[in-house]
């Protein structure tokens, strides 16, 4: 199993005030956390950050389908909170959908448990 640390669960202290520090600590305490994290002081560097890592992303040796922006603050991350599960500190941006060429070699129909009929496509 190989993971990068990035979070923590329930502790009495946290580890730094700050996301980033944090996972700075994990690096110092031997765990392994992902070279392409930085921290980023304006909007230009967010989207920089974002491309340098879409165009890098096919030689990573892992697969990742985008980058997540965080407050740094911890105070403020608790301050802001959830709301229906997700954090309001923190947003997705997703990579455009990798696409690809095929061919349909063939249509297959299979009969399911119930007797329902689905097609099921053999690409090449």
């Amino acid at each position: 199993l190989k993971f990068f640390a990035y979070a923590w669960g329930y502790t009495t202290a946290d580890p730094a005030p700050t996301q980033y520090d944090s996972v700075q600590k994990f690096k110092e305490w031997g765990f392994k956390v992902s070279p392409l994290m930085v921290r980023a002081k304006s909007i230009d560097e967010l989207i920089a950050q974002y491309h340098h890592i879409e165009q890098s992303r096919s030689s990573l040796g892992y697969d990742i389908d985008g980058v997540v922006y965080k407050v740094d603050q911890l105070e403020l991350q608790r301050r802001w909170g959830f709301v229906t599960g997700e954090p309001r500190w923190a947003v997705a941006h997703k990579f455009p959908a990798e696409q690809a060429m095929t061919t349909v070699e063939k249509i297959d129909i299979q009969v399911g448990r119930t007797g329902t009929l689905a097609p099921v496509a053999r690409l090449a």
